[in-house]
């Protein structure tokens, strides 16, 4: 080849042209291929007022330019490559366009040998973004539901959401300055992580006005003499090329305050902060807010039931397994059907007890069944099980088995001279562990038992404990209950949620005693009889 031309655009008379958008300022690197790289081998044109003009390598900036062409002259081998850079620059144009718009550039090259030529084309695209600072808040409580004295951890985030890099990040906690009467700030509680370009973070406590430095990935300590509780609030700002995109994360811990009255209770107490992107002189704020919800202690319990088979033959001595389900309920769903309801507080102690109140009456459950066996019953770690039966004889409630310590599943055989007088089951979940106040809100139990179909009524033993002849249905309801410490302070802390389940008994023809199985003789194709 004798020459090699780079000219960009394609076309220069179209409308509208790249160069409108991105005025030229002049020619950048250039990069000759093999055998053009000799004195006066590359020859400069821009294209003004609709024609070529022969320009030096250092002309511009020229906003009329709609086009550049550079082309060099040589023996120039197949395979070479030459590269050219322009400068260029927004227009006044691009203010008018959206954010978002896209500039469609084609460049052309061509390359000849005498009288014979051939051409390329390539395009890319440039984007014009708003030049404008756009900031993401974040903040959360956990936990959301707190009692007076109990503390929370915070979560504060914040987001460069511009499409370019900012200078600083600031986050104000509270947006107010001071954080509301009923919470009290109890320091950092974990590290502080950088947003992307980031290179170094201030604290500044309020109301004090003293400043922590703190580093990438480390957790601020107050100065020394500082009281948490006096502080009522501060800013954090990242400095440095804060990336687009990139999420600083500051948490901190926060108690409800312990003098809270019982009466002002649940409490709502909303929390708003702001967060600050500065680029220069432009700067942009977005605020997040959470809720802390401060509830009295309470316990509530949940507790299900299911008997299984569903129906049995009224015949005695056919069983069924009675499983219960049921422990602490989670903690209140400010925002559900329900606000009220759930578990502020841990438990000491669950009781789970079928039936729910004893001593049964003639023709109900434990009236008609004996409990035979305790059947596959988990027992939690940091936890023991205790065992215990209504006595029928004298109305009390007696141990049987335990205290039992978890991990464990426990099964059991029931003695003759217990299923004879026992009228109740109770299983007694005590807490044992060290690492928390008690078995916390949303702690599940599962306890089985086997019981037995008795031929006479315990109640009134003279007759019979069902109607063999109709069957019909027995019913068995059982309770849940959670207990705290009775030096505990504060509102009745037990709650009980009775569940009922039932069995149905089907009669058998002719009767009790009946042979239950029946049988028949069927010929065989072969001719042959088969039972």
């Amino acid at each position: 080849m004798d020459s090699l031309a780079i000219q960009d655009p394609s076309n220069p008379d179209a409308a509208p042209s790249p160069f409108e958008y991105l005025g030229f300022t002049g020619f950048g690197s250039v990069t000759p291929p093999d055998g053009a790289d000799h004195p006066g081998s590359t020859v400069y044109e821009v294209y003004v007022d609709g024609g070529w003009v022969e320009v030096d390598a250092g002309y511009g900036p020229d906003p009329d330019v709609r086009g550049t062409r550079v082309t060099f002259h040589g023996d120039i081998p197949a395979g070479a490559e030459a590269a050219v850079s322009l400068d260029l620059v927004h227009t006044d144009l691009v203010l008018e366009q959206s954010d978002g718009f896209t500039v469609t550039n084609t460049v052309q090259s061509e390359v000849s040998l005498g009288e014979e030529s051939a051409t390329g084309e390539s395009s890319a695209t440039h984007t014009l973004r708003e030049d404008i600072i756009v900031v993401e808040p974040g903040k959360t409580f956990d936990p959301h539901v707190v009692v007076p004295g109990e503390s929370s951890t915070v979560t504060l985030t914040a987001t460069n959401g511009s499409s370019s890099p900012i200078d600083t990040l600031t986050i104000s906690e509270p947006s107010s300055g001071a954080f509301d009467e009923n919470i009290v700030f109890a320091g950092f509680t974990g590290p502080v992580v950088y947003p992307e370009g980031a290179t170094d973070a201030v604290i500044t406590l309020l109301p004090s006005g003293e400043t922590i430095t703190v580093a990438d990935g480390a957790t601020p300590v107050l100065p020394d003499g500082v009281d948490p509780a006096s502080v009522t609030g501060f800013e954090i700002t990242f400095t440095g090329d804060i990336q687009p995109d990139a999420t600083a994360t500051v948490p901190f811990g926060v108690r409800a305050a312990d003098d809270i009255p019982i009466l002002d209770l649940p409490l709502a107490v909303n929390n708003e902060i702001t967060v600050t992107g500065e680029r220069g002189p432009t700067s942009a704020s977005e605020t997040a807010e959470d809720t802390l919800h401060i509830y009295e202690e309470q316990i509530d319990t949940w507790i299900s039931k299911q008997v299984r088979p569903s129906q049995i033959l009224a015949v005695p001595g056919q069983s069924v397994t009675v499983s219960l389900n049921g422990g602490l309920a989670e903690r209140p769903d400010p925002e559900g059907d329900n606000p009220n309801y759930g578990s502020t507080v841990d438990a000491d102690q669950v009781v789970l007890q079928d039936p729910a109140d004893v001593p049964a009456g003639e023709g109900e459950w434990w009236d008609s069944f004996n409990i035979t066996s305790i059947t596959q019953t988990p027992i939690p770690a940091d936890s023991t099980l205790t065992i215990e039966y209504y006595d029928t004889t004298d109305g009390t409630w007696k141990v049987f088995s335990g205290p039992i310590a978890g991990p464990a599943i426990h099964s059991e055989q029931i003695p003759p001279e217990i299923q004879a007088v026992a009228g109740g089951i109770r299983f007694v979940y005590d807490y044992t562990g060290t690492e928390s106040n008690g078995f916390p809100p949303g702690t599940e139990f599962a306890p089985n038992f086997t019981s037995e179909l008795r031929s006479d009524s315990r109640v009134s033993p003279e007759t019979p404990a069902f109607d063999a002849e109709n069957g019909g249905t027995l019913e068995n309801c059982a309770t849940s209950e959670g207990t705290i410490d009775a030096s505990s302070e504060g509102p009745d802390a037990t709650a009980d949620a009775p569940a009922c389940s039932q069995v149905e008994l089907i009669p058998v023809d002719p009767g009790p005693g009946a042979d239950l199985i029946d049988k028949e003789w069927l010929t065989s194709s072969s001719g042959g009889t088969r039972p």
